[in-house]
């Protein structure tokens, strides 16, 4: 009875002290961003699934993610009946995007600045700052909570058709993020997990390298130069043929 005397008399300090110990949204977000600006390498493999909002088709793909400091990123997709096994690349080398499509033997060349790189991708290398572009928050909502793991709510501070909302799943003892899932403006879902991640082996500089003429085959499509701003306001989408990291195929893109 002592025992449940005490209990019920310090009850109410522990349930207080628990949340105080808990860091903030804002500081798991920062711890985050540290990770992996720390390491100049980063190789996973990823698994995404998209789904279409309005016509409620998912779409499942898969591949193996390279980074390296600064801004350089290849992203390959797999498909076992593929040339070399990869249905598409794409290739950043700090200046320019690379997209190469096996499928339709092209290859599309698009300027672009690293820090006009999506912030939901960039931040893989280290760059830029989540928190300059997103407000951060933990989810309340039962359905967005994950055993075991962090779950992060960031919502974009300035209006944008590509994110309406993006959640980031860390795991708290390593500070990684193990599955981003990125929702647009017209409620289509666009989700990553990350697996076998490795940020200490050496990438070789070869591997962001690319020349059409290796590709002779491939008609070469050069698109628009993307400007250089530090926090872009997305024009009106407009319907291309060009494709991000993250899509599947044709897509609307600011």
């Amino acid at each position: 009875m002592r025992a449940l005397a005490l209990i019920a008399v310090f009850a109410p300090a522990i349930a207080q002290a628990q949340p105080a110990n808990r860091p903030t949204a804002a500081q798991v977000l920062a711890n985050v961003e540290l990770t992996y600006k720390r390491p100049q390498h980063l190789t996973a493999r990823f698994d995404q699934t998209v789904t279409y909002a309005a016509i409620g088709q998912t779409k499942k793909t898969a591949g193996r993610l390279y980074a390296s400091k600064p801004a350089k990123m290849r992203w390959d997709y797999v498909k076992a009946k593929a040339p070399k096994g990869l249905d598409r690349s794409f290739i950043f080398d700090g200046t320019t995007l690379w997209v190469i499509d096996t499928t339709n033997l092209q290859v599309l060349q698009h300027t672009q600045a690293s820090n006009n790189l999506p912030a939901a991708i960039a931040f893989f290398t280290g760059a830029g700052s989540l928190t300059t572009q997103f407000y951060v928050a933990f989810p309340t909502a039962p359905t967005h909570l994950v055993p075991g793991a962090t779950v992060l709510q960031l919502t974009p501070k300035q209006p944008s058709a590509q994110y309406s909302q993006l959640y980031l799943v860390i795991d708290p003892s390593s500070w990684r993020v193990a599955k981003t899932i990125m929702i647009d403006s017209s409620g289509n879902t666009n989700m990553f997990e990350f697996s076998a991640v490795d940020m200490k082996t050496t990438i070789k500089p070869t591997v962001f390298q690319f020349s059409p003429s290796s590709l002779p085959n491939y008609r070469v499509i050069t698109a628009p130069t993307a400007p250089a701003t530090t926090n872009p306001t997305p024009s009106p989408p407009v319907r291309t043929n060009r494709t991000l990291p993250g899509r599947s195929g044709p897509t609307t893109t600011p």
